[in-house]
């Protein structure tokens, strides 16, 4: 066994060679006079680099036109012989300098009432207030697609990203973004180079008092966002949406500040839509839901499955899948990164036939060919059961839309919503602009007797489609005879 080594024997520090003189302030040894060996250096791991953000730049056509009236633009840039009923007397009084507010039916082409101002005037911009990113996404592909330069101001950016596309805005006839988007500096500053001569409010009916507080609340006071941060002369107002009773349009006029803005209505008549009602009760839902599905998509297209409650959201899609349903879920409470938008994408590339989803989805975006729209959850009001059936059938072919109703358990778990403040929460946009505790308990005691309404109508005997048109001021005029109800009585 070898010998334990003495400090005797241990070489001497190679500094001051162990002489007592030296060592005592010798930094090499620390006064041992020992030769030591100097720790291992430790290996810092170099800090794992970002990864680079791809180059990005916004390749904007230039804006088109001049063009000498709204025929002409449609032609060049559209490609179309001839408007849509109703879209000529619109956009001719917006050309003309008017307020205007446009209800019309789903699949009546809006969208062209304020992109088509938009491009015959080359000076301002038309700024488009929007809900959905998938929404805007949507619109503003199918824009540049036409040589139409446009942006979207959203969170689907980075920030760098983002800073890059608001810098863009003075290059752009159309300018999209949500209500939210008010509040940002920086978007009113790069307004500011060109200020929009028209705001365009698509999906007008989500600031309705029945829907603004709980949905969105910010499109009840987009007027007041915008105004805080003035830039020069009023613009024009023009709000569209597929459905909107007399109540909404009034409140719509109020709150965009268009006292004396035009009415166009047109008929909420879907001739190829068929509304069904089904009393359905607890567990028997989930297989409707299925069997729905099976017979209506025999033949292709989509479905899309509404929901009350994210969770069942989850829960039905994962049914569905292990029943041999490809289906996904959609719901505001996804968060991982780009898990909406890659079902969105999905979807409505036609490579996902079934989704399963909260209220929003598939708002103002075209998949043609749904054929069959269940409401699994009961949905707020007869104008949000009109919204949701019109997702349906857009190509002009036969779709059915069909309402699951437990009376009870769903009636009641609405009305608990509503009374409870789970619909209708305080929010900084409610407080900033006086929304009171009175005007909250108003909105609640009027979403209970659109509550009621709505139960009604689901259980009424009479033609739904007759029903409808008399909900939304129109002449009740001939049973449809394509309702549960009409084909019923045949």
């Amino acid at each position: 066994m070898p010998a334990a080594k003495t400090p005797a024997s241990r070489k001497k520090c190679a500094q001051c060679a162990g002489n007592p003189l030296l060592q005592a302030s010798c930094p090499a040894c620390g006064g041992s006079g020992l030769g030591v060996k100097p720790p291992k250096a430790k290996k810092i791991a170099a800090p794992e680099q970002p990864p680079a953000e791809p180059a990005f730049s916004l390749d904007l056509p230039e804006i088109p036109g001049p063009f000498a009236d709204p025929v002409s633009a449609l032609r060049g840039v559209w490609g179309f012989p001839r408007f849509r009923a109703g879209q000529r007397e619109i956009i001719d009084h917006v050309v003309a300098g008017g307020d205007a507010v446009g209800i019309l039916p789903t699949s009546a082409g809006k969208s062209l009432l304020f992109q088509l101002p938009a491009v015959m005037r080359s000076d301002r911009p038309v700024l488009v207030i929007s809900p959905l990113i998938a929404l805007m996404r949507d619109q503003v592909a199918r824009a540049l697609s036409l040589g139409i330069p446009a942006v979207a101001v959203t969170s689907q950016y980075t920030p760098a990203q983002l800073s890059e596309v608001i810098r863009q805005i003075p290059r752009c006839s159309l300018v999209y973004a949500a209500p939210e988007r008010f509040d940002d500096p920086r978007f009113h500053l790069a307004l500011s180079a060109r200020p929009p001569w028209l705001i365009a409010v698509d999906e007008a009916h989500s600031m309705g008092a029945e829907a603004g507080l709980s949905f969105r609340p910010a499109y009840r006071f987009a007027r007041n966002l915008y105004d805080r941060r003035s830039l020069g002369e009023r613009p024009q107002w023009l709000a569209v949406t597929a459905s909107a009773t007399e109540e909404v349009v009034q409140d719509i006029r109020d709150c965009f500040g268009m006292p004396s803005a035009r009415l166009f209505r047109f008929s909420c008549d879907r001739p190829n839509l068929s509304y069904r009602v089904r009393a359905c009760e607890g567990g028997a839902k989930l297989i409707a839901v299925r069997n729905l599905l099976d017979k209506h998509l025999e033949g292709g297209g989509a479905g899309i499955v509404y929901t009350l409650r994210r969770q069942d959201a989850e829960d039905i899609a994962d049914y569905l899948r292990k029943q041999g349903r490809p289906a996904r879920h959609y719901h505001a409470g996804m968060t991982g990164k780009g898990e909406r938008q890659a079902v969105e994408e999905l979807f409505f590339g036609k490579q996902l036939d079934v989704v399963v989803a909260t209220c929003a989805f598939g708002m103002g975006v075209d998949r043609s060919d749904v054929r069959i729209v269940v409401m699994h959850g009961l949905p707020k009001s007869i104008e949000d059961f009109y919204q949701m059936a019109g997702r349906g059938g857009r190509d002009g072919k036969p779709s059915v839309a069909v309402a699951l109703y437990d009376s009870g358990r769903d009636y009641n778990t609405r009305k608990w919503l509503i009374t409870s403040g789970k619909d209708l929460r305080k929010n900084r946009y409610s407080e900033r602009h006086g929304f009171t505790e009175e005007k909250f308990e108003a909105a609640k005691e009027q979403q209970l007797g659109l509550l009621r309404q709505l139960d009604e109508f689901l259980r009424s005997r009479r033609c739904r489609a007759q029903l409808l048109r008399g909900y939304f001021g129109e002449q009740q005029g001939q049973p449809c005879r394509n309702c549960d109800n009409c084909q019923r009585g045949s």
